[in-house]
């Protein structure tokens, strides 16, 4: 589904409007908007939850999920996000960070929680070398160690990002998931005024089941792979 398809009524916006049986006027086109855009989180936080080993990530985007920094010598703490490009901060999950090494060699680093830190933060690894771990606080990835040289876009983080949103002005764009669930959008939409106009919750059984189907259709994607085999388990006892 388009977002928009006033020509045959068949987008997103003339399927809520027919839902709810209003108009642009008694739905605003803004308030469409945001609803479907809440039902697009939703669809986008299901797929990540339930996707096999194939990831995810909205077609609409026009760049790769990626944030790069540049390494400072003995500099810890890097605010990637606040330094990236607009369409790259809405994000959800960190996926993979890798830095180079003092060669220039890319190397993978493994994550760590501050409370598993087995002695003071501040004493702990702090001499700076090789980064071989890093922590991800909300807002800043930091190095264990520090680096102890600098290297131009030296710090890859890898990431799950939320769905590429709609715009009120929006008319060919699709969403970006498999087009059998489309309607979850405008469903949702629907619901959300329904609940809010008329205190009437009877589409939320379907967005319900359409929500599990979804979680099922994409946990499925890692058929790909070779399925590995191992020995039964027998007892002996």
């Amino acid at each position: 589904m388009t977002f928009s398809e006033g020509t045959n009524n068949t987008g997103i916006v003339q399927d809520v409007l027919f839902r709810t049986n209003t108009n642009v006027n008694e739905f605003p086109l803004k308030d469409i908007t945001r609803f479907v855009n809440e039902g697009y989180n939703r669809v986008a936080f299901a797929i990540l939850q339930a996707d096999g080993r194939m990831n995810w990530d909205d077609p609409n985007h026009t760049d790769q999920p990626i944030a790069v920094a540049d390494l400072v010598s003995s500099q810890q703490d890097y605010a990637v996000f606040s330094s990236a490009p607009s369409a790259l901060q809405d994000w959800l999950m960190i996926e993979r960070v890798e830095c180079k090494d003092a060669s220039g060699q890319w190397q993978v680093l493994q994550p760590i929680d501050r409370k598993e830190i087995p002695t003071a933060v501040d004493e702990w690894n702090d001499v700076p070398q090789q980064p071989t771990m890093y922590d991800f606080n909300g807002s800043q990835v930091l190095l264990y160690p520090a680096p102890n040289y600098a290297s131009t876009g030296g710090l890859k983080i890898y990431f799950n990002r939320a769905p590429s949103y709609f715009a009120s002005t929006d008319t060919t764009k699709r969403p970006g998931f498999a087009t059998i669930f489309h309607p979850f959008l405008s469903i949702y939409a629907s619901n959300q005024w329904n609940i809010t106009k008329k205190n009437d919750f009877s589409l939320q059984p379907i967005l319900d089941k359409i929500e599990l189907e979804i979680g099922t259709f994409y946990a499925k994607r890692d058929k790909v792979e070779t399925p590995k085999i191992s020995r039964a388990y027998e007892c002996y006892k």
